[in-house]
């Protein structure tokens, strides 16, 4: 996802798998020993977007302190956290999933803020409407993201989030709700999904003012989330796209072919110039791709095939890609950095490759990592499913 890919998609893979054969805040100064604030209710009166104030002046964001070894630092809700991903936007660090709490059935979605990565506050936001928990027995063994955040990008002087899980009543499919915040804290429900009835969303981008959210097809919103359209320009992108990546106003769109809620191969890239609107369809190979990161030069597609985890590089925007087998097991999440890329894989594996990605090395990290996101201010920041770490530079 452009400079840092902020996707935790193990339990999103688990699923493919089984269908085929995962504004800065005003005030955080809580200990990360403290418990969540209990959300507030879902208004369902209230389907608009939000008015935003004025926008606070963002500081400037010094250049990251280099580490030599990995923090880790916890974030409220003990042991019923899932953290799926992490976000920075204007000075501030995002992680977000789901949380299970003492008296609730089933997660209910999550979002903790910080200032430094060290110190986590739990933000307030309300419970999905018209969800229905997942059944460990129907072919999940991990029930934790049901009803949990995939996705949060700053637009604008608000924030938006992308929750996604349970099943819409009565349609047999997932249901995704938007969230939005003023201030990262305090977040209201703006609306239920575009496309809930055909499937979940799982990414969320901006570009050029426009929020894009890919998942069971391509949907673009002009208003801050409260109204969406879907793009049928291309036919299979109406199949499932896991991530999205924006560089220099260019858009990037990974997932599987296909037309229905079956995954089909290959993994393919869609590729937009102007904001979603128009797409061309690029070819990847292999069986589908979970992630997807672009810089200047360099693409990369993480994902599987008939061998395991995969990546795919590019250098000529898509048009050919060199194929690399990294492992026997699942692609989590995908990071760009500015000299390198990091893949993080389901039996805790940590690899870097530098940006050609020819060969990948593993590091020696003794966390399982679900998902990572690289900016200026904080480095190399990962997370397992209940910490987050920041890393060392991977690429001394």
């Amino acid at each position: 996802m452009a400079t840092g890919v902020t996707r935790g998609r193990s339990v999103l893979i688990a699923l493919v798998l089984f269908a085929l054969v995962g504004c800065q805040p005003a005030a955080l100064t809580e200990s990360a020993s403290a418990q969540p604030t209990e959300p507030p209710s879902a208004s369902p009166s209230a389907p608009t977007a939000p008015t935003a104030p004025t926008a606070p002046t963002a500081p400037t964001a010094p250049t990251a302190e280099p580490r030599d070894m990995f923090a880790e630092f916890p974030v409220p809700g003990g042991d019923g956290v899932r953290i799926s991903g992490l976000a920075e936007v204007r000075g501030t660090l995002y992680a977000f999933g789901s949380v299970e709490r003492t008296g609730e059935v089933g997660s209910q979605p999550a979002i903790w803020a910080s200032r430094d990565g060290e110190l986590w506050v739990a933000a307030n936001v309300p419970p999905m409407r018209d969800r229905q928990d997942c059944v460990p027995d129907s072919g999940f063994d991990d029930c934790s993201l049901a009803g949990g955040i995939w996705d949060l990008v700053g637009a604008g002087d608000r924030l938006i989030a992308l929750a996604a899980g349970g099943l819409a009543e009565g349609s047999g499919a997932f249901t995704t709700t938007i969230y939005a915040s003023v201030d990262g804290l305090t977040w209201v429900e703006v609306t239920e999904t575009p496309g809930h009835e055909a499937g979940a969303h799982f990414s969320l981008a901006l570009v050029d003012g426009r929020l894009i959210a890919g998942g069971h097809g391509v949907w673009s919103s002009d208003d801050g989330g409260a109204t969406w359209r879907e793009s049928t320009t291309v036919a299979d992108l109406r199949g499932t796209i896991f991530d999205l990546a924006v560089s220099d106003g260019l858009l990037v769109a990974v997932g599987g072919a296909g037309t229905s809620d079956i995954i089909e191969p290959p993994a393919v890239a869609w590729v937009s110039a102007d904001r979603g609107d128009s797409w061309d369809r690029r070819e990847i190979g292999g069986s589908f791709a979970s992630a997807v990161a672009v810089t200047e030069d360099n693409w990369l597609a993480l994902g599987t095939d008939a061998s395991g985890t995969t990546t795919w590089a590019s250098t000529n925007g898509g048009e050919s890609w060199t194929q690399t087998s990294i492992g026997d097991c699942c692609p989590s999440d995908l990071v760009a950095t500015p000299t390198g890329f990091v893949v993080l894989v389901d039996d805790g594996g940590v690899l870097v490759a530098r940006p050609d990605a020819a060969a990948w090395s593993p590091i020696d990290a003794d966390f399982d990592f679900v998902t990572g996101t690289w900016t200026p201010q904080f480095g190399l920041v990962l997370a397992t499913r209940t910490t987050v770490v920041l890393a060392p530079n991977p690429f001394p």
